[in-house]
C-alpha cells in the first residue's frame, strides 16, 4: 500500500514538472499561452519581434513566472516592420498572474513588461495580476511605446512603481484596475497625458499615495479630473498656447 502511495505521489510531482512551459531567448511567431502549458516560466531576458509581427495570447487562469531580474520585451528599438506584443485574455474568476518563480518572494524579483519604442498597437491585458517586479528601477511594466490598455488589472508589490512611462510622449490606459503596496509612487505618467487614467482606479498602501506626472510640454488641451489620489510634478509643467482644465 504505502508502494503505490509513493509511486503515486511520483507520478503526480513528474505531471507537475511536466506542465512547466519554459521561455527564452526571441519569441518571433505568435504564440497561445494556455492553461494547460501553464505555468509559464521566463528564464532570463524575453524578446517578443520579428517580420511576423508575433502577438503572445494568454489564456484566462495562466500563471506566468519570473526567474530573479527577468522580463519580456515587446517589440524593438528601430524597426516599424518588426513589432512585436501582447494579448491577455484574463477573466474576473480566472485572471492571468504575473509573478516571481518563487515561493516567498520580495518585491523586485523580477523586472519588467516593456513595450519598445515600435511596440504592437495591439497590447492589452485584461484582468491580470502583477506582482513582486520591479527590480529595474522603473515599474512592472515600463511603457516606452505605444498605448497598451491596462483593464480591471491588480498591480501590487513592486519594488518601484505599478506603471511607469520612459516614453515621453505615449500613454498607457488603465480602467478599473487597482494598485497596493507598490515601493514608489503606484503611477508614473505623461503630464499631457493624464486623461488616460481612468477615474474609477483604487490606491492603497503604496509608498506615495499619488500619481507622479514627469515635467513636460502641453502641447494640446488636456483635462484633469479627480484620480481619487493626488496628482504630484516631479518639476515645472509648461504650456504652450493651451491651458488644462481642472474637473472635479
Amino acid at each position: 500500500m504505502k508502494a503505490h502511495i509513493f509511486l503515486l505521489f511520483c507520478l503526480l510531482l513528474i505531471t507537475q514538472l511536466a506542465a512547466d512551459t519554459a521561455i527564452s531567448g526571441t519569441i518571433s511567431s505568435s504564440q497561445t499561452w494556455t492553461l494547460a502549458g501553464s505555468p509559464y516560466i521566463i528564464t532570463g531576458s524575453v524578446t517578443v519581434n520579428g517580420p511576423a509581427q508575433p502577438i503572445i495570447t494568454i489564456q484566462a487562469g495562466v500563471q506566468v513566472r519570473f526567474n530573479a531580474g527577468a522580463g519580456i520585451i515587446l517589440g524593438n528599438a528601430n524597426w516599424n516592420s518588426e513589432r512585436g506584443g501582447m494579448v491577455v485574455n484574463g477573466s474576473e474568476a480566472s485572471p492571468v498572474l504575473f509573478t516571481a518563480n518563487l515561493d516567498s518572494p520580495s518585491p523586485g524579483w523580477w523586472n519588467y513588461i516593456y513595450t519598445h519604442t515600435y511596440t504592437s498597437p495591439a497590447n492589452s491585458f485584461n484582468y491580470a495580476v502583477f506582482e513582486y517586479g520591479g527590480s529595474g528601477n522603473t515599474g512592472m511594466v515600463n511603457v516606452l511605446g505605444g498605448s497598451p490598455v491596462f483593464t480591471n488589472c491588480v498591480f501590487r508589490h513592486s519594488a518601484n512603481y505599478g506603471i511607469y512611462h520612459s516614453g515621453t510622449a505615449v500613454s498607457a490606459s488603465v480602467g478599473s484596475s487597482s494598485f497596493q503596496n507598490n515601493g514608489s509612487w503606484p503611477l508614473f505618467w505623461n503630464s499631457q497625458l493624464v486623461h488616460q487614467i481612468g477615474t474609477d482606479n483604487t490606491f492603497s498602501g503604496n509608498a506615495n499615495q499619488r500619481i507622479l506626472l514627469r515635467s513636460n510640454i502641453i502641447y494640446a488641451a488636456e483635462t484633469w479630473s479627480d484620480k481619487g489620489i493626488p496628482l504630484e510634478m516631479d518639476s515645472d509643467l509648461y504650456l504652450n498656447n493651451y491651458q488644462i482644465t481642472f474637473s472635479v
